[in-house]
């Protein structure tokens, strides 16, 4: 199971550069709001860009609740946490996937886009690698 931390504990190791799941989180969001300012003139960009920011600050809200740093290892096997998948008990994994859609539909638009994936690939990566559900 993960590793027990307070948020005092979780606070030192955010500030200390453990908790690289979150950093990658936060970029996302930011990136998605800077794209919301670029995307006020078409209604359909607006509401796909306005779609991947409400799952990239999903995705950082969870996973700051859940205190999710880089000592975060669970006990499932690889298969356990694809069945959990299947199942719905990975919704982090879920809202990268739409930012990757939302980032890919305005990558028509906006080239610049493709920052995102820069972001979103590490994210994925260590939520994979720690096996985080719940």
């Amino acid at each position: 199971m993960p590793s027990n931390v307070s948020f005092s504990q979780w606070e030192h190791l955010f500030m200390t550069g453990k908790t690289k799941g979150v950093y990658f989180a936060l970029l996302s969001f930011i990136i998605f709001a800077i794209l919301i300012l670029y995307s006020r003139e078409n209604l359909f960009f607006f509401v796909v860009v306005e779609v991947g920011s409400f799952a990239s600050f999903g995705v950082l809200v969870d996973l700051v609740s859940h205190l999710f740093s880089d000592r975060y290892q669970n006990d499932l096997t690889f298969d356990q946490w694809v069945q959990r998948f299947k199942g719905g008990r990975t919704h982090d994994v879920y809202g990268i996937i739409v930012q990757f859609g939302a980032s890919a539909i305005d990558f028509v638009r906006f080239h610049y886009a493709f920052i995102l994936w820069i972001m979103l690939l590490p994210e994925m990566f260590y939520i994979i690698k720690a096996r985080f559900y719940h």
